[in-house]
């Protein structure tokens, strides 16, 4: 699970750093012996936005699609061999009302219980459910 919050269209610099260290060392340097026991595990992307919804597409501030954004993570899970997941995105998270918040919070317990459940085939999209 990588979970972060979106900044400029990528994950914060110290998750990029992670993984520049780490997956680098353990898919093109030590493959055998780190990379190959996570090759078929799934990665779940949780994000959190200070945007609406509607800022992510064509016409929206964001011009690109969530999905279009969060493609360099598919590749890097497809590269490693790891199954994507249906990300889950929080919208607008800093400007959430407590009822809000739990329902975001709630969504995001299901999330971890559904597990395997949320694997993607290749072909789909990346859409969530009721609160992206």
């Amino acid at each position: 699970m990588l979970q972060f919050p979106f900044q400029w269209y990528s994950t914060p610099a110290l998750l990029k750093a992670w993984q520049d260290a780490v997956l680098t060392r353990m898919f093109y340097m030590t493959y055998e012996h780190e990379g190959r026991a996570l090759r078929g595990k799934p990665l779940l992307i949780a994000v959190t936005t200070g945007s609406v919804p509607e800022s992510y597409g064509p016409g929206g501030q964001n011009m690109f699609t969530m999905d279009a954004l969060l493609a360099p993570l598919r590749a890097t899970s497809h590269r490693c061999g790891l199954r994507w997941t249906k990300p889950l995105v929080v919208y607008q998270a800093d400007k959430l009302e407590p009822p809000q918040l739990h329902a975001a919070a709630a969504d995001y317990a299901d999330t971890l219980r559904a597990g395997e459940q949320r694997l993607l085939p290749p072909q789909n999209g990346l859409r969530r459910g009721k609160h992206s």
